[in-house]
């Protein structure tokens, strides 16, 4: 699954976001953390590019604060308007229940979410609003984004679920050096090609470690993703409670409004049948629950 969410974090927000949804270990623990990585070719710019991300980098972009100088980072800051793009990539189910046995798995997913973020980065651009071009849609293609990549294990329903966070910062350079608000247009366009190059990606890597992957296809016939053999069909469906929650919501949704939620409101969905964090669960502690459960 690949998808995005747009994040205001408004009001100097930006650090709780980082603290209850990045950096917080999803979604057993809010004391064990996960470090997040800056990537992109701009974060080059600021310094940035591998390093551990923190706190308060991660809100002086949300502040549209540059990091480096510290001075003003892109010249238009529109009030209420979206700070982060939320580029998420989720493993094949199969993949993430074999993962919490085999790490290689881990490594596996992260390269291939790597590359298929940068098929992404390669559309990044900007809007040009001078000249001719004041009262058009046009725009110039930079490929260049700084972003934050966050890899976690679970979801909130405590099944095991590996995806990537990769926010990215709502800022790029144009041709004449100044920093300006990204245009995602293109790159949203995009995302279902980023699948493609992700599952694709995921695929070659899980044969190369001598699993073997099936074919899993929509109504149409067309592959969508690749799911690993060994893992039976009946133990995915039972770490699949977080689906089955969103799609209880989307069910009682249609039956109250008569027609299916829109991108937003199954944004919202998702996000209101989020459970809390648990306190003091650790990755070790829910590896043995999710293998030996007490019914």
């Amino acid at each position: 699954m690949f998808n995005m969410t747009k994040i205001r974090a408004t009001n100097g927000s930006g650090k709780s976001f980082y603290a209850n949804h990045l950096s917080s270990n999803d979604y057993y623990s809010e004391h064990e953390k996960v470090q997040g990585y800056w990537r992109g070719e701009l974060a080059d710019t600021f310094g940035l590019r591998d390093k551990v991300v923190t706190s308060e980098e991660f809100s002086l972009f949300q502040r549209n604060v540059n990091p480096k100088t510290p001075g003003k980072l892109t010249q238009k800051n529109m009030p209420g308007g979206p700070r982060f793009f939320d580029f998420q990539v989720a493993a094949p189910k199969s993949v993430s229940v074999m993962s919490m046995f085999d790490e290689r798995l881990v490594e596996a997913h992260r390269e291939s979410v790597r590359i298929a973020m940068a098929e992404l980065e390669r559309l990044a651009a900007v809007r040009v609003r001078d000249g001719e071009n004041v009262r058009t849609n046009n725009y110039e293609t930079t490929g260049k984004l700084v972003y934050a990549e966050f890899m976690h294990d679970t979801s909130r329903a405590l099944d095991p679920q590996l995806h990537t966070h990769n926010v990215v910062c709502n800022v790029t350079r144009a041709g004449d050096g100044r920093y300006k608000a990204l245009e995602t247009l293109e790159m949203c366009r995009a995302i279902r090609y980023a699948g493609k190059v992700y599952h694709n990606e995921m695929a070659a890597r899980c044969r190369e470690l001598g699993y073997e992957t099936v074919e899993t296809r929509d109504r149409k016939g067309n592959v969508i993703w690749y799911d690993l053999a060994c893992v039976p069909a009946d133990v995915m469906e039972r770490f699949s409670k977080r689906r089955r929650q969103i799609e209880k919501a989307e069910a009682e949704f249609i039956a109250e409004h008569g027609r299916k939620p829109t991108l937003s409101e199954n944004n919202y969905l998702s996000t209101s049948t989020r459970t809390n964090k648990m306190l003091t669960s650790t990755s070790n502690a829910f590896r043995v629950f999710a293998v030996f459960p007490v019914f």
